[in-house]
């Protein structure tokens, strides 16, 4: 079930990217950047939203830890689409929601799911979780700073390097040497 349900989410994610995309085309350009920015990142969290459903399918939800992330996960992807929809209309809002949405999962995610390795179920600590939550925050920042007029050009422009990097940390290991992936759990 949580497999099946994670594909057809993916469409929802895309159409949202997609509607994203479509009613910020010819805004001015700091919509347009944060648009986009939060275009590539709805794209990303629905392939994630994919993936932990998946994992969840997997390793069923026998473990209480697994219930919970399940639970997490399930309302994390709940306001990750209501902020991404939101976004067609009230763009900062939208952003600021999907932003809290991962500072939500970050923090209250008590594990994370590997199911083809010896340890299927690795519980996760806060400092592991240092790094992205750092640029959770930043993030939020970012957007907040988007509120003063003058700096709305930099915002836009913050937020798009910040999703850049973030998906170029996340990617590029697998772009340039496909074969030695890590079997490492991926974090939103």
């Amino acid at each position: 079930m949580y497999a099946v349900l994670g594909k057809g989410l993916w469409v929802v994610f895309v159409a949202a990217a997609a509607g994203l995309l479509r009613c910020h085309y010819g805004a001015d350009w700091p919509n347009a950047v944060t648009a986009a920015a939060l275009a590539l990142l709805c794209i990303d969290q629905g392939r994630m939203a994919y993936v932990d459903l998946r994992n969840i399918a997997q390793i069923g939800l026998d473990d209480s830890r697994v219930r919970r992330f399940a639970w997490v996960t399930a309302i994390t992807i709940m306001l990750e689409l209501l902020g991404f929809y939101l976004a067609w209309r009230w763009l900062s809002l939208g952003v600021g929601l999907v932003i809290v949405s991962q500072l939500l999962f970050n923090t209250a995610a008590p594990v994370q799911l590997q199911p083809r390795t010896e340890t299927p179920i690795a519980a996760v600590d806060q400092a592991s979780r240092r790094g992205v939550l750092v640029a959770n925050a930043l993030a939020l920042g970012i957007i907040l700073l988007g509120q003063w007029p003058a700096a709305r050009g930099a915002s836009a422009l913050g937020l798009l390097g910040l999703v850049a990097a973030y998906l170029a940390i996340k990617y590029w290991p697998a772009v340039a040497a496909p074969k030695a992936r890590s079997k490492t759990a991926e974090t939103r």
